[in-house]
């Protein structure tokens, strides 16, 4: 072998580990976590063998939150998950578990999908910190939230579909199961929340005008996701919403500025205006629309709209007021 033939080898070789850093820097970038899901089944199937409640407890306790990944260990701090609520769900629901325990261990199949929303966002804020995913499975109380730099997904209430057997589950349980099994959508919209500023300067808005904050907060992500991804996880509002705008925005400009927030957002199952549930996404996200629609500025507008520092001033910006005052 020639000195030029090792040369060309060993700068052929070094091009291979270029590539090789490239995609494993590319596949640890967006950092989708689903190993904690396998490990829930686990735990589930051990409770056959449990002769009490106490073996349950320790069955889940043992398999399944002891196990747990960094991600999950945040979302079941997050929303107070016990092995004992584990225990309970499980035995109250067998055919909800059964019925979606195949789309639940499906979920890696879903990475191509997942690895296109981090490339969308990060065309669209390529200064970010990408948030990392962790799908792990909950009690039935929360699809999606986001805590510690993760996008903490409650498979449980995302991997439904028409298959899915609801009979043993309640109102509001039944009221926000999707009946597609698709979680681009929900990765869009949390990413958008993961990206949010939470802080101080919002403490007012929250305090004493909450409908006002909610509903910007959960319609910036509906609007943000739409406009970066091209999909929303609140389709069927958004379709409700359009075709009933007028009757929807005369009841919310009441509300607006005051703390009734429940009758908007976080409702489904329960007592509201005549019309769907969590009707706040659509209306927040039609305001956060005519702000991005009369900007000049629209890369301005964008920012504007994740970062809501002054959301009466914003609000009162957007153009919605005038125009829904004119139709």
């Amino acid at each position: 072998m020639t000195i030029k033939q090792i040369k060309m080898n060993h700068l052929f070789s070094i091009l291979l580990l270029l590539c090789s850093m490239t995609l494993l820097s590319a596949q640890s970038e967006t950092n989708i976590v689903t190993e904690d899901i396998p490990r829930f089944w686990e735990a589930y199937d051990q409770l056959p063998n449990c002769k009490t409640t106490e073996d349950s407890i320790a069955a889940f306790q043992t398999y399944y939150i002891d196990k747990a990944t960094e991600g999950l260990q945040a979302f079941i701090s997050s929303r107070g998950y016990t092995a004992k609520e584990y225990v309970y769900q499980a035995r109250r629901a067998p055919k909800y578990w059964a019925s979606i325990r195949a789309n639940t261990l499906a979920i890696e199949e879903k990475r191509p999908e997942l690895e296109a929303v981090y490339a969308d966002y990060k065309r669209v804020f390529p200064d970010h910190i990408p948030p990392k995913v962790c799908f792990g499975i909950g009690a039935l109380r929360s699809a999606g939230t986001v805590q510690e730099g993760y996008i903490l997904i409650g498979t449980e209430m995302v991997a439904t579909d028409v298959q899915t057997v609801e009979s043993e589950l309640t109102l509001w349980q039944r009221a926000v199961l999707p009946d597609t099994f698709e979680v681009r959508s929900i990765i869009a919209h949390e990413y958008v929340h993961a990206l949010q500023d939470f802080g101080i300067g919002k403490a007012l808005d929250f305090f004493t005008r909450r409908t006002l904050f909610f509903t910007l907060i959960e319609g910036s992500a509906d609007f943000l996701a739409k406009h970066v991804t091209g999909g929303t996880i609140n389709e069927p509002i958004h379709q409700y919403g359009l075709a009933h705008e007028d009757e929807v925005w005369t009841k919310f400009k009441k509300d607006v500025l005051t703390n009734k927030h429940t009758r908007w957002v976080y409702n489904g199952g329960s007592e509201t205006y005549d019309f769907p549930a969590d009707m706040g996404y659509f209306v927040g996200s039609r305001i956060c629309e005519s702000y991005y629609e009369q900007a000049s500025d629209k890369a301005q507008a964008i920012t504007d709209i994740l970062e809501l520092k002054h959301m009466k001033r914003f609000y009162k910006r957007s153009g919605y007021i005038e125009a829904m005052s004119n139709e």
